[in-house]
């Protein structure tokens, strides 16, 4: 106790840790490797396992045990692993804003803001920060692996047929959809980077807290569009083919789109005029099952 009055007399902020043998465990705390850190780290890693194994089954492993064909083994570390970066990079963007949504409904569903998250909630919503940052290293990724990938030799279905000469087929300008692929792509990549400088401290300080939920919450949500949008014109002419459903399984466009379009469906829930109100009082304060004090919990009322 004197120790802490002497700290806050010198205008510091003393935390008691415990007793003398918590020495050793706060010692080590500056030393600790990226502690904010994991949680995002290992789920971008899994996913980028998952989506991996995901493309080489669908592609590569497929035409290779059915055609004997290793053409497609070839070409999978650059257009296969393009398509891999793509799926993580908007799969992490959906997550930053997936539990954000988890915790509205929850709200709505308790009836008060003062109920406290789970442990996995809030370990995710914590980290949802660190998720946005390396979904903007794996669109910058893509974005560099698309600019050198992209040509009719990889995304024929996306340029307009040109003349054959000498038996050999040439081909004109991108289709609307690839005109509208590139700019979606482009439009994402732009938010993504905008989002990106403002999470630093430096430009963080200079906003008041408007500006930043506008940022962070309108403007990230129609980067999320726009990353849905970019993935949806990509796969807009295969839909409905159905020799890409290998085996009984979605092809990988359109795997990735579920847990994006989740999100926006249950963002346009909360936002309708039956639930937003109600989660705007919410968060204000208000809470539709008031607890009564302990101390007078079965004391009758007295009229005066």
């Amino acid at each position: 106790g004197e120790v802490i009055q002497l700290a806050k007399g010198m205008g510091f902020a003393p935390l008691d840790y415990g007793c003398l043998r918590a020495a050793r465990d706060i010692e080590a705390i500056p030393l600790r490797l990226l502690p904010g850190w994991r949680f995002a780290i290992k789920v971008m890693f899994g996913l980028m396992l998952f989506m991996s194994l995901y493309v080489l089954f669908q592609g590569p492993l497929y035409n290779y045990i059915t055609k004997g064909d290793t053409l497609y083994i070839q070409h999978f570390p650059g257009q296969g692993m393009n398509r891999v970066l793509a799926m993580v990079a908007l799969t992490l963007l959906a997550l930053v804003y997936l539990p954000g949504v988890i915790a509205a409904f929850r709200q709505l569903t308790y009836g008060t803001k003062y109920q406290r998250f789970p442990t996995w909630l809030d370990t995710w919503m914590k980290s949802r920060k660190q998720l946005g940052l390396l979904a903007l290293l794996i669109a910058s990724l893509h974005a560099c692996f698309s600019a050198c990938l992209m040509s009719p030799e990889y995304y024929y279905h996306m340029y307009e047929l040109g003349p054959v000469i000498g038996g050999k087929q040439f081909y004109g300008k991108m289709f609307w959809r690839g005109e509208f692929l590139v700019f979606t792509g482009g439009l994402t990549l732009a938010l993504m980077c905008a989002l990106g400088v403002v999470s630093l401290p430096s430009v963080l300080n200079g906003l008041n807290w408007r500006e930043f939920v506008f940022i962070q919450s309108k403007l990230g949500f129609f980067c999320l569009l726009a990353g849905t949008a970019h993935c949806i014109f990509y796969g807009s002419t295969g839909f409905t083919k159905y020799y890409l459903y290998i085996w009984y399984t979605p092809p990988p466009f359109l795997l990735v789109m579920v847990l994006p379009c989740l999100v926006i469906l249950l963002k346009v829930l909360i936002v309708s005029p039956c639930l937003y109100p109600r989660l705007m009082r919410i968060r204000k304060g208000w809470e539709s099952k008031p607890k009564a004090s302990p101390k007078y919990k079965n004391i009758p009322a007295t009229p005066v």
